[in-house]
């Protein structure tokens, strides 16, 4: 952690914001977790540890170079919307912060070890989603699929652990009132 490091101030590589949960990249920068779980390239040395982040030497100079649309930065590395023909460049960070509809499914009857990642940009975010077809669907960032990475299934086991405690640590109400946000 950055304490540990005795570093007061860490900013992330890939989206170049201070506050979060961090991890120390194997060349030594800090980066958020949730900017490593939602950009594709990106992996984990360890995954059970989710350190150190690794791969970031692997994310395209075009990624680079996509200018968020809502900080307006052209610094860090961004996803783009998930909407077949929409390619709204943003930081995940900056989607979360602006309440863009993310999500991870897992799971699909042909593949039952996929896990994909979808975030949209504001514009779809308002449009009327279809609700979830199954369980396997969760509103919280996990994983993505890369079939490539060995330790793809580990990470499978990682968001069915996350998704299967998440209510034993998190109370909906509190956050819905720290969020202020009416859940009647």
């Amino acid at each position: 952690s950055p304490c540990k490091a005795d570093c007061t101030a860490p900013v992330c590589l890939l989206c170049m914001q201070g506050e979060g949960a961090f991890k120390q990249a194997s060349q030594g920068e800090w980066v958020h977790v949730f900017c490593a779980l939602w950009i594709p390239e990106v992996g984990f040395g360890n995954v059970d540890k989710m350190e150190p982040i690794t791969k970031i030497k692997q994310i395209p100079t075009s990624r680079w170079s996509l200018s968020c649309c809502f900080c307006q930065e052209r610094v860090g590395a961004c996803i783009q919307c998930s909407m077949k023909g929409c390619f709204v460049p943003f930081h995940p960070t900056c989607a979360y912060s602006n309440r863009c509809h993310m999500m991870t499914t897992y799971g699909t009857p042909e593949e039952p070890e996929t896990v994909e990642n979808f975030a949209y940009c504001l514009k779809h975010s308002s449009e009327k989603f279809r609700e979830p077809t199954s369980m396997n669907t969760i509103v919280l960032p996990l994983c993505r699929k890369d079939k490539l990475n060995p330790l793809y299934n580990n990470k499978t086991k990682i968001a069915r652990t996350l998704l299967s405690e998440f209510y034993d640590y998190v109370d909906v109400l509190d956050v819905s009132a720290a969020l202020d946000i009416n859940v009647s």
